[in-house]
C-alpha cells in the first residue's frame, strides 16, 4: 500500500514539474509556436503523470573515472520504523483510495445519466447528415459518425469514443456556415481528443489531491479548442475566418451550462473565446525554423523535466540504513544511485545483511552482486 502511494506521489510530482515548465514557457511560446505544438506538449505531459519517467532517467548509467575492476561492500542496517509514522502513511493511503473511489463512482454515474438523457432526446437531420458525409470525405475519415439534434444541448459537441456522435442544438438550423463547425468537431475525433480526455480524467481521479492537475485540465481544454480552430482556419481566407468567428459568437449567445463528461463542445470556456478568435484570424503555416526549434525545445523539456523530477522525487530514506565501503567518491555515488536495486535483491530481516558489488571502475558498469548475512 505504502509503495503504491509513494509511486502515485512521485508520478504526481513528475507530471506537475513538466506542466509548470510548460505553463511558464507558454507565455513566450504562444506567439512563436502553433496551438498544435502546445497541445502536443500537454499530451506529452500526460506520460509524466502515468509512466515513471524518472525511473528511466535514473537507470541511465553514469560513468565514473578509474581503472580496473573493484569489489565493494554495501552493508544494510535494519530498518528503524516508527509505528506512528507507519499509521499516518496507512491513513493517508486510505484517504487517497476513498477519494479515488468516490470520483470513479461519481463520474461514471454522471456520464451514464448524461448519455442516457442525450440518447432519449436526440433526433436526425438529413441536411446535417449529408454535410457530415462530405466533411468526412474531405478529412479522409471512414468511420461511421452520427450527427443528431437535441434540445438538451445548447452548443455543438462530439461524444463517444467507440461510437462517436456529433450533437447540435435543436434551435440551430442548417446552413453552409455550419460546415466549419462540423469540421471542428470531426478534427476532435480524427486526433483522438476524446481518448486523451479520458486519460486526462484518469489522471485527475488518481491525482485528485493535486491542484496543479486541475490547472492542467483547463489548459488542455483551451489548447484543444484553439488548435482545432487553427486547423479549420488554416486554408481559409480572412473573410472566411471572420465568418467562422461570427458563427461561433452567434452560437455562444444562447449557450447555457455545458456538461464536461468525455465530450468536446465548440464553445469551450467563454473566457477563452477572445483568444480563440484572435488566434484564428492570425493563423499562419508553421515555418521550418519553428518546426526545428520546437522539436529542440520538446527534447530539452523532456530531459529537463525528467532531471528535475528525478531530483525532486529522490528521498534520503535509505541514507541512514546503509553504508558503502568505497574510497572512490564516484563509485560511491554510483552505488548510492542504485542502492534500491541492490536492496531488492536482499531479503532484509532482523539481521544486518549486505552485498558485495563488482564494478568496472573504468565504465561504471555493475558486473555482478552477491548478498550475504553480515552476522
Amino acid at each position: 500500500m505504502n509503495e503504491l502511494l509513494k509511486l502515485v506521489l512521485k508520478l504526481s510530482v513528475s507530471g506537475s514539474v513538466f506542466f509548470l515548465l510548460f505553463f511558464i514557457l507558454s507565455y513566450f511560446t504562444k506567439k512563436i509556436f502553433s496551438a498544435k505544438w502546445h497541445l502536443f506538449m500537454l499530451k506529452l505531459n500526460m506520460i509524466f503523470y502515468l509512466i515513471p519517467i524518472t525511473l528511466i532517467y535514473n537507470s541511465i548509467p553514469k560513468h565514473s573515472k578509474g581503472i580496473g575492476i573493484g569489489r565493494f561492500n554495501i552493508i544494510f542496517k535494519p530498518m528503524e520504523s516508527s509505528n506512528y509514522f507507519a499509521d499516518i502513511i496507512g491513513y493517508l493511503f486510505y484517504i487517497w483510495l476513498i477519494g479515488v473511489s468516490i470520483l470513479i463512482i461519481w463520474n461514471l454515474y454522471c456520464y451514464k445519466r448524461f448519455i442516457k438523457s442525450i440518447k432519449e432526446s436526440y433526433y436526425s437531420d438529413k441536411n446535417l447528415e449529408e454535410a457530415i458525409y462530405n466533411c468526412k470525405v474531405d478529412l479522409n475519415i471512414a468511420t461511421n459518425i452520427k450527427v443528431k439534434k437535441s434540445y438538451l444541448v445548447s452548443c455543438p459537441m462530439i461524444i463517444g469514443i467507440i461510437k462517436p456522435t456529433i450533437i447540435f442544438p435543436s434551435n440551430i438550423e442548417y446552413s453552409s456556415k455550419l460546415i466549419p463547425v462540423i469540421m471542428h468537431e470531426l478534427i476532435h475525433y480524427k486526433r483522438n481528443d476524446l481518448l486523451f480526455k479520458l486519460l486526462q480524467l484518469i489522471i485527475t481521479v488518481i491525482n485528485w489531491f493535486n491542484p496543479i492537475v486541475y490547472i492542467m485540465n483547463n489548459s488542455f481544454e483551451k489548447w484543444c479548442e484553439i488548435s482545432c480552430d487553427e486547423i479549420v482556419a488554416e486554408n481559409m481566407s480572412y473573410a472566411e475566418r471572420k465568418e467562422y468567428g461570427n458563427t461561433i459568437l452567434s452560437i455562444i449567445e444562447n449557450v447555457n451550462d455545458v456538461p464536461n463528461f468525455l465530450c468536446f463542445y465548440l464553445c469551450g470556456e467563454k473566457k477563452y473565446i477572445k483568444r480563440r478568435l484572435l488566434n484564428m484570424l492570425n493563423t499562419k503555416k508553421t515555418s521550418n525554423f519553428n518546426r526545428v526549434f520546437g522539436g529542440l525545445l520538446v527534447s530539452a523539456m523532456i530531459l529537463g523535466g525528467s532531471a528535475i523530477s528525478a531530483t525532486a522525487t529522490t528521498t534520503n530514506e535509505n541514507v541512514k540504513n546503509f553504508k558503502i565501503e568505497a574510497n572512490d567518491e564516484s563509485i560511491r555515488s554510483l552505488l548510492e544511485e542504485r542502492v534500491d536495486e541492490f536492496r531488492n535483491e536482499i531479503n532484509l530481516g532482523e539481521a544486518v545483511r549486505g552485498a558485495v558489488v563488482v564494478v568496472d571502475t573504468k565504465t561504471g558498469e555493475v558486473l555482478g552482486t552477491s548478498s550475504y548475512n553480515a552476522e
